[in-house]
């Protein structure tokens, strides 16, 4: 074998070494974030005892965690009417406080209005269409009848600014909205354990797994 030859051989085999160290490594990554269990944030544990001994609402029965929101509605849930303080309709499949299912892609003609925000849009302690953007949207058709108009509720109890603004981003714009209300107040003027909105997420983007493993962020 020539020298150069054997140079190469050496280079190939020193390239595959670190191949598969890097594939190990990834391996343990993955396993880690599938089989290790997440402690929830401090944001998340603050909610959840707020909901559960001030105004004792099950979280695990409404809510659901989230690795980008913290948390946000159970899919497809519906209360008892009787239910207090949260009943009747709370949550369609993908989360949003709607009747009937909304198609991701906005249908030809329709003006679609997004409604992002904490209790106050979500409708705290009325049914679904007493909430603002279900009014709203009475009142648009009403005004506009022959006009196709869809206004989506997409308000979570206790989510801030900054939660809204992570929904939008992860998912909020793919409902090709024409228009987007925001609506916060109270939880985004509280800070998260003494972090405000700018700080957490300078630590969310500090800490967010590399692209190719944010599909390994566990779900509850």
């Amino acid at each position: 074998m020539s020298r150069s030859s054997l140079h190469v051989s050496v280079r190939v085999r020193i390239l595959l070494l670190l191949v598969v160290t890097l594939l190990c490594l990834g391996g343990v990554e993955v396993a880690a974030r599938i089989g290790l269990p997440r402690e929830p944030n401090v944001r998340l544990k603050q909610f959840v005892e707020v909901v559960e001994n001030k105004h004792e609402v099950s979280f695990e029965e409404v809510f659901q965690w989230d690795p980008e929101c913290s948390w946000r509605l159970a899919p497809d849930l519906v209360l008892p009417d009787d239910s207090w303080p949260l009943f009747g309709r709370i949550a369609h499949a993908r989360g949003l406080r709607e009747e009937h299912d909304i198609p991701l892609r906005k249908p030809e003609g329709e003006t679609r209005v997004l409604s992002v925000g904490d209790s106050w849009t979500f409708g705290y302690l009325v049914a679904h269409d007493e909430a603002i953007p279900h009014l709203v949207e009475e009142e648009l058709r009403k005004r506009r009848s022959g006009n196709r108009i869809e206004c989506l509720n997409a308000g979570v109890p206790g989510y801030s600014l900054f939660q809204g603004w992570r929904f939008l981003e992860n998912e909020g714009f793919d409902y090709e909205p024409d228009l987007i209300v925001l609506n916060f107040g109270w939880n985004s003027q509280t800070p998260w354990d003494g972090l405000g909105d700018e700080a957490h997420l300078r630590e969310y983007r500090a800490g967010r797994p590399p692209s190719a493993l944010r599909w390994s962020v566990p779900r509850k």
